[in-house]
């Protein structure tokens, strides 16, 4: 799973249909880190960068249930999101 946060929000991605195409199995939704069962371990660098207290971290959930509604763009679309972030990166 792969996971983004700020002080509000973070959005996971993860696979949540084994049986589709390899580039729709994957989707991404927004959990509110207040959600019961999130717990943020610590924060991690990236590429020798450390974006805390927003940006990537070691979480954990537990248990944690968020509604459907919170899937962005609807399910299997995580891959296509996370290429389109990629190509709007900074540079």
């Amino acid at each position: 799973m792969f996971v983004l946060f700020n002080n509000v929000w973070n959005y996971a991605q993860g696979k949540t249909d084994f049986t589709a195409a390899n580039h729709k199995q994957q989707s991404m939704i927004l959990v509110d880190i207040q959600t019961p069962g999130v717990h943020i371990k610590r924060p991690l660098m990236v590429f020798g960068f450390d974006d805390a207290p927003h940006g990537h971290a070691e979480v954990v959930f537990d248990n944690v249930r968020v509604p459907a509604k919170n899937i962005l763009l609807g399910e299997g679309r995580g891959f296509e999101i996370a290429q389109v972030k990629l190509v709007h990166a900074p540079k």
